[in-house]
């Protein structure tokens, strides 16, 4: 996961800015994680805010003058594809119309800190991939993060990380890769190869064919574990 979690919150009213703090500084505190916290008043300063796009959760209060939270999310939706939203509401009535906004899921108010927790709990699970890792390439420093790598390859003594963008090359074997990458996302597929788990199109008989067309090899001792792994993220993750 990234080295700090970034939150957002947008409400209106003071008493929740302040309950809001409370309650993400003691889960920092709980957690051992590092956490940002951004405080917005509405949501047209949410919107024209361009600090946003770094945000990994926003608590967003449903009910606000002006631009309430339902049409805020649907705004920040065009932008934001990697946050997830938190609804703040006291009136159940209105969770439908934030499903259809793609609401992550709901805190009630008044705010209890175990919602707070679970909400948070629940996005850092769903967070997965977004380690940065510092690669090497002609002579400079490339910062990816795991999620982006398609995969890696073991060769004689070189191990290559593959990108959709880019290829690097690491002195380190195959097993520190495997220790190093998040198990949740990637899995080794063959004794030269491990695979992002997002980025496979297909399974084939002996082949995972990837996004983009490019096939790598399983063997078939590892193919009950990928096909179970494969699953499992498929099921929770993706």
């Amino acid at each position: 996961m990234k080295n700090v979690l970034r939150v957002g919150v947008c409400d209106d009213e003071k008493v929740i800015y302040s309950e809001m703090n409370k309650y993400i500084t003691f889960y920092s505190e709980q957690r051992r994680i590092a956490v940002k916290t951004k405080y917005y008043q509405s949501g047209i300063e949410l919107i024209e805010n361009k600090d946003i796009a770094d945000l990994d959760i926003l608590f967003l209060d449903i009910d606000m003058p002006e631009l309430d939270g339902i049409e805020t999310a649907y705004q920040l939706n065009k932008f934001m594809k990697n946050c997830k939203i938190v609804m703040l509401t006291s009136k159940t009535e209105r969770f439908k119309e934030a499903f259809k906004i793609g609401a992550f899921r709901f805190v009630t108010k008044p705010i209890e800190q175990q919602e707070v927790f679970d909400a948070i709990d629940d996005v850092r699970d769903r967070m997965i991939g977004n380690k940065e890792l510092t690669l090497f390439r002609d002579g400079k420093n490339y910062i990816i993060q795991q999620k982006d790598i398609l995969y890696v390859m073991m060769d004689k003594t070189s191990a290559y990380i593959f990108t959709e963008k880019h290829d690097f090359r690491s002195n380190e074997p195959l097993s520190w890769w495997e220790q190093e990458l998040d198990e949740r996302l990637f899995v080794r597929c063959h004794k030269g190869y491990i695979v992002n788990l997002s980025k496979i199109e297909e399974l084939e008989k002996n082949m995972i064919r990837l996004v983009g067309g490019e096939k790598i090899p399983v063997a078939r001792r590892r193919k009950e574990e990928l096909e179970l792994r494969f699953m499992k993220y498929d099921t929770k993750y993706r």
